[in-house]
């Protein structure tokens, strides 16, 4: 018996183990719970959260995926890392997001498309659609949902304010201002025509996105006025029309003004005369050719006919041919004429007053345009400001969850270690408890042995 107690553990053993460091087996336990569900609440399971949001940017050059200026959209600058570090400066309450983790660990995506229903399998999920974009991110970059869903909102928004900031610094009157810098008339109504252009594209964009009815409000001089998209292009277009712009290109063509009368210009002018007096020379040297030729097809046609009228149809193309040079001549030599007279212009009174006056009639264009350009600037900068927005498909966005329960976590924490801590606390015990228990039984036994004979001795001592 003594042996097999020796040899085996007792139950009792172990639960007197257990009872003796109880206290330090039920901290131990609580520590590891509560580092189990900490660690679960906010390591573990936020690294399974996905936030995702569904949303769209509506502004005028949308459909064409270009911002204002031309440039392109692309949808995963959305993503970079400048959206995001604009997201966080928007406001305070980021400032502990570290958008540069974001943006290496590969925690945020968006794809372009939108859910429904595919028309072809009729399953929903993700289709195909230019413009809508969904976009992810994992919980573990936010301190709650909320910190998740305002810091997402205000990075969709990135683009839209960049959309209005573009509007503002565009250059609404980059062809006005090579009005200025142009070295030729020809050039001057060309930039006008450009900036006539420039702002009825803006108007035609801006009607394709709003409509024609849509009501803008813009100042004119001291007023304010509220005007549709349809009257305020209107009212641009009367400004260097088609007829005025033809009124200037044919003045300046029949007069050939110098806007600068630099000697390289004058030059210009001079090699232009050149050219057309030799383009004279030689039409009158064709004219002589066909006159020739046509003198000696009539003696040709007189000596057949034998003095019978020549008619009309033998000489048609002679006469055609040299009545075209004829006209080409007058023609070239008016030009000339202008050319010249352009030349001396500083000591013709006459010419010069025409010329004074063009350039006055000009610039007045360049003065309505001026206006025009400036509440076309006026309407974009208005409606850019209402109508570029973010469209979200949800309030808020929207929580994937693949964590652990934390009920379950703590319970599963709790036992195991418990069952763990008392394990080790019976393996270190448990011997040193029984190599106790055995010292003291040892001692005992002595104690009776030598009690029984001293016993033994005393009852022979009495016999004796």
């Amino acid at each position: 018996m003594e042996e097999e107690r020796e040899d085996g553990v007792s139950f009792g053993e172990l639960i007197h183990a257990v009872v003796k460091k109880i206290w330090l087996i039920l901290g131990i336990s609580a520590l590891v719970t509560i580092v189990a569900v900490l660690g679960t609440v906010f390591v573990v399971n936020p690294s399974k959260t996905v936030y995702e949001i569904c949303f769209s940017i509506d502004y005028p050059e949308k459909d064409d995926l270009k911002y204002p200026d031309g440039s392109a959209f692309r949808y995963l600058d959305i993503i970079g890392l400048e959206n995001l570090e604009k997201a966080k400066a928007s406001d305070e309450k980021f400032k502990d997001i570290d958008v540069n983790a974001i943006n290496t660990g590969n925690g945020l995506t968006i794809q372009e498309g939108k859910y429904g229903t595919n028309k072809e399998t009729g399953a929903y999920g993700i289709i195909e659609q230019p413009g809508s974009y969904i976009l992810h991110i994992y919980g573990s970059y936010f301190a709650d949902r909320n910190e998740a869903n305002d810091f997402i909102r205000a990075l969709v928004n990135v683009p839209v304010e960049n959309i209005k900031d573009l509007i503002g610094k565009m250059d609404f009157y980059v062809n006005l201002n090579a009005y200025n810098s142009v070295s030729t008339y020809s050039e001057k109504i060309d930039s006008l025509n450009a900036q006539k252009k420039f702002i009825l594209d803006r108007y035609d964009l801006l009607i394709e996105f709003l409509g024609e009815d849509y009501e803008v409000r813009y100042t004119e001089g001291d007023q304010q006025v509220t005007a549709t998209l349809r009257a305020a292009r209107s009212n641009a277009s009367l400004c260097f029309n088609t007829f005025v712009e033809e009124t200037f290109r044919t003045e300046l063509k029949n007069n050939q003004y110098l806007y600068d009368k630099a000697e390289d210009n004058k030059i210009r002018v001079q090699i232009q005369i050149e050219d057309k007096e030799i383009q004279i020379k030689q039409n009158n040297a064709l004219l002589e050719v066909l006159k020739a030729d046509r003198d000696a097809l009539i003696d040709a046609l007189a000596n057949v006919n034998s003095g019978a009228p020549i008619g009309d149809s033998a000489l048609g193309d002679y006469t055609t041919r040299i009545n075209d040079l004829i006209a080409e001549n007058n023609k070239l030599q008016r030009e000339i004429d202008v050319l010249a007279a352009s030349l001396i212009s500083e000591g013709n009174q006459e010419f010069r007053a025409q010329e004074e006056d063009f350039k006055r009639r000009l610039d007045d264009e360049w003065e309505k345009l001026n206006d025009v350009t400036g509440i076309c600037k006026q309407v974009a900068l208005a409606l850019y400001g209402a109508e570029s927005e973010a469209q979200f498909e949800t309030a808020g966005v929207t929580l994937y969850a693949d964590g652990y329960s934390v009920l379950l976590i703590a319970i599963g924490s709790f036992v195991l270690t418990f069952l763990i801590a008392a394990l080790i606390v019976c393996v270190i015990d448990v011997p040193r408890y029984r190599k106790k228990r055995l010292a003291e039984e040892a001692v005992s036994v002595e104690t009776e042995e030598g009690s029984a004979e001293e016993t033994t001795v005393s009852s022979e001592e009495n016999k004796e």
